[in-house]
């Protein structure tokens, strides 16, 4: 799938970090991505060496309407263009300089140098708007050069491609919904994350219903309490790793936690629907940990698509795919979780790598007499990040747009402040947080879809 927007404000297209060619993979550090969106067979050694904890299907291998390729790593060839531009940067000897932490780092007298992937090695600085490394010089109080980024498999430094244009050189511009625009009551509310006691009755569900929910594993438990940087590896088209869903929603690229502080407690449509954030406090909860990713896998459950979920020939070549659907009964209007992953610029993030991303806030940045708006992504991990959509097919069964109808769910922006880390310090900042609820009562067993309201552009970045 291309690029969730959320589905009231505007929206833009996002996608992840760029990364090396294919033959810059080393051995042993292989993974399979599957296309369209196949799931990825690792084994034990590879999950435990990218700490993805990636969940394998044993009825992928035996899908037939999927390529296989092999997966690059996360960084990629500097252009001329951006070699240029850091050579300016480049320190003259690293002869003083210790050797690298895990983390790429170098730390001498208070600042940090890292070794870049085609040699050299410079000075770096936090931008303070976006909390991504850039490179500087010396005699800078802010860094001012290329945003970098840190591949883990060869531990070393990249530049981060700029996307703002796509590939025709037309800009990528934000998306309006289907439904119009919201309409906030500017109320916003402490994000208590814990929803009050109101007196309502209980409401029980057979037991028969539902699917059990399968104990977290020692591995799983440690992963929802790390903090780990994102890596597009362990987030391609096919995987999921149910110990996301334990995570903070809203994380940085180092995997710390950007903490809700306030909540916007009202939404409202133009067409009179009304939603509250009350419900989605839980799953806020600041180290919820198992006790939040339960409040998942309660309603909800992540399997692979199979033949006979296809709904019209076109979904055949959903076959392999992710999916989700209900794991008990779920009324209108009620809240099954928000949009959780990392949060990065979007123009750092490429077309054809906008599978599970939808935007998360807008920054500024200066431009030739004007501020430019410059969007956020998060990059989603979670099980809602895995709700399939529906398509208008061409005669080959190729996706061509999205489709007007058949959703049972949808998707509600809140407007959040929320702490992050700028270098060492907490600075509070403007997010949009995406809560999903049912659009209709929705029977255990049925298949969630979601529309993303794709341009028929996105699509074809998704289904080349």
């Amino acid at each position: 799938m291309p690029v969730r927007p959320p589905p009231k404000p505007g929206t833009v297209d996002v996608r992840p970090p760029s990364r090396t060619p294919v033959d810059s993979t080393p051995q042993g550090a292989e993974t399979l991505r599957l296309t369209p969106d196949s799931v990825i067979t690792e084994t034990a050694a590879q999950a435990r060496q990218s700490g993805s904890g990636v969940v394998a299907s044993e009825g992928a291998a035996a899908t037939r309407n999927v390529q296989v390729h092999q997966s690059p790593s996360i960084s990629t060839r500097i252009s001329t263009a951006e070699a240029t531009s850091l050579q300016r940067y480049l320190i003259p000897s690293t002869v003083a300089l210790p050797g690298a932490d895990a983390q790429g780092f170098r730390a001498f007298k208070g600042r940090h140098y890292v070794d870049l992937q085609d040699g050299g090695t410079v000075l770096i600085g936090v931008d303070a708007e976006t909390g991504l490394h850039r490179t500087r010089l010396a005699s800078e109080a802010r860094a001012s050069g290329p945003a970098l980024a840190f591949d883990p498999l060869n531990n070393h430094w990249y530049p981060l491609q700029d996307f703002t244009a796509s590939a025709d050189g037309s800009a990528l511009m934000p998306r309006k919904s289907r439904r119009v625009s919201r309409q906030s009551d500017d109320e916003f509310g402490s994000a208590l994350e814990e929803l009050l006691d109101d007196g309502a009755d209980e409401t029980f569900y057979l037991a028969s219903e539902s699917m059990p929910i399968k104990p977290y594993t020692a591995e799983e438990l440690s992963a929802m309490r790390s903090e780990a940087r994102y890596s597009f590896l362990a987030n391609q088209l096919g995987t999921y790793n149910r110990a996301n869903n334990g995570k903070y929603p809203l994380r940085d690229t180092a995997g710390r936690p950007i903490r809700i502080r306030k909540l916007q407690t009202r939404m409202r449509f133009e067409n009179g629907d009304v939603y509250t954030s009350e419900q989605i406090k839980p799953y806020i909860k600041f180290e919820g940990y198992e006790d939040v990713a339960r409040l998942y896998e309660e309603k909800l459950q992540w399997r692979v698509f199979t033949e006979a979920d296809v709904k019209v020939p076109g979904e055949r070549a959903l076959i392999g795919q992710s999916m989700v659907v209900a794991n008990r009964r779920i009324a209108k209007g009620e809240a099954l979780g928000v949009y959780g992953g990392a949060i990065t610029p979007t123009r750092f993030v490429q077309p054809h790598e906008q599978t599970f991303a939808m935007l998360a806030g807008v920054r500024l940045q200066y431009g030739p007499g004007e501020f430019i708006p410059d969007p956020l992504a998060i990059l989603g991990d979670t099980i809602m990040s895995r709700i399939n959509s529906n398509f208008e097919y061409d005669a080959t069964g190729k996706p061509v747009r999205q489709a007007k109808e058949g959703y049972n769910i949808e998707l509600v922006p809140f407007d959040v402040e929320a702490q992050q880390w700028i270098g060492k310090h907490l600075v509070t900042k403007d997010f949009i947080l995406n809560a999903v609820f049912a659009t209709r009562d929705i029977a255990a067993g049925t298949e969630l879809r979601l529309d993303y309201n794709y341009s028929e552009q996105q699509v074809s970045w998704a289904f080349p």
